[in-house]
C-alpha cells in the first residue's frame, strides 16, 4: 500500500551526512515505486504509488542510494524482494449467465451452454468449482458441476419444463492455495420442452362402446368411455393438439 515501509533494516544517518537520497534513474527504473523518508537519525525506503506492488508483474526492484557526507559522494544499492501472496479467483459465468438443458436429458448429460471459468492473477492456481444453493432447492438434485471442467450437467433425471422450467444455480469457484480463496456466480438454467406422446388415461377394460344394429352414417358409437376417451397430452401448454384415426377395424 501507498505509504507502507518495505521490510528490513533502517539505514542509520551519521550526523556527517548532509544529503540521503534515492538515485532518480533507479526511481525511474523502478516505476517510481518507492521514495526515501527521512528523519533527523533514520532513513526508511517506502511505497510510493497507490497502486500498489504486483508480484506477477515485477517481483524484485533494485533501488539506488546516494549519500554526501564531507563532501564526498556514497552509492550503494539494495535489492527489494516482492513477497507473492494468494489473491482471490474472479467467477466468470458467462454474459448472459444462461444455459439451458432438454427436460428429456439424461443422468451425465451436460446442459447447453460454456463451461464456467475463472480468472486468477495467480496463474499457477488450480480451480475447483462446485454447486453450493440453488433456487428452487431440488436444483442441487437435477444438477451438478465437473470440479476441474466447470461443466454443468444433468445428475437426476425427471426435469419437467411444465412443473419448474427454470433453476438458479449458486456456483463457487476456489483455488488451491494453503490459504484457499473463493468466488461465487449465479447462472440461470433453462428446462427446454420436449414433446411427450399422448396417452389414454382409461385402460381397455374401462372402454366398452356399442351401437344398433342397422345405424345409418354419423350416429354416435354409446357404451362407457367412448363417445369420448379420456386422454392427456403434456404438451397441450406448449402449443401442441392431437389427430385422432382408427388404426386398426376389427
Amino acid at each position: 500500500d501507498n505509504g507502507a515501509s518495505v521490510g528490513g533494516p533502517q539505514f542509520v544517518l551519521s550526523p556527517l551526512v548532509v544529503d540521503f537520497h534515492l538515485d532518480p534513474a533507479s526511481d525511474v527504473s523502478s516505476g517510481g515505486v518507492f521514495s526515501l523518508y527521512v528523519n533527523d537519525s533514520t532513513a526508511t525506503v517506502i511505497v510510493n504509488t497507490t497502486n500498489g506492488l504486483n508480484y506477477e508483474d515485477v517481483s524484485e526492484y533494485t533501488v539506488l542510494l546516494y549519500a554526501t557526507s564531507n563532501g564526498s559522494l556514497i552509492n550503494c544499492s539494495m535489492d527489494v524482494s516482492v513477497n507473492d501472496i494468494n489473491e482471490k479467483p474472479t467467477i466468470d459465468v458467462g454474459t448472459p449467465p444462461t444455459r439451458n438443458v432438454s427436460e428429456a436429458a439424461v443422468i451425465n448429460d451436460y446442459v447447453n451452454g460454456p463451461p464456467i471459468k475463472a480468472t486468477d492473477p495467480d496463474t499457477s492456481d488450480e480451480h475447483v468449482y462446485s454447486l453450493i444453493n440453488a433456487d428452487p432447492i431440488e436444483g442441487l438434485t437435477y444438477f451438478g458441476i465437473g470440479g476441474c471442467s466447470g461443466l454443468i450437467y444433468v445428475q437426476e433425471e425427471g426435469l419437467d419444463a411444465l412443473t419448474q422450467s427454470t433453476y438458479n444455480l449458486t456456483v463457487r469457484v476456489r483455488d488451491d492455495a494453503s490459504d484457499s480463496l473463493s468466488d461465487i456466480g449465479n447462472v440461470t438454467i433453462d428446462v427446454l420442452n420436449a414433446n411427450d406422446a399422448p396417452y389414454f388415461t382409461v385402460n381397455e377394460n374401462e372402454v366398452y362402446c356399442s351401437i344398433d344394429e342397422n345405424s345409418v352414417a354419423n350416429e354416435t358409437v354409446g357404451g362407457s368411455n367412448c363417445s369420448s376417451i379420456p386422454w392427456y397430452d403434456p404438451d397441450v401448454p406448449f402449443g401442441d393438439y392431437v389427430v385422432w384415426s382408427i388404426s386398426r377395424n376389427d
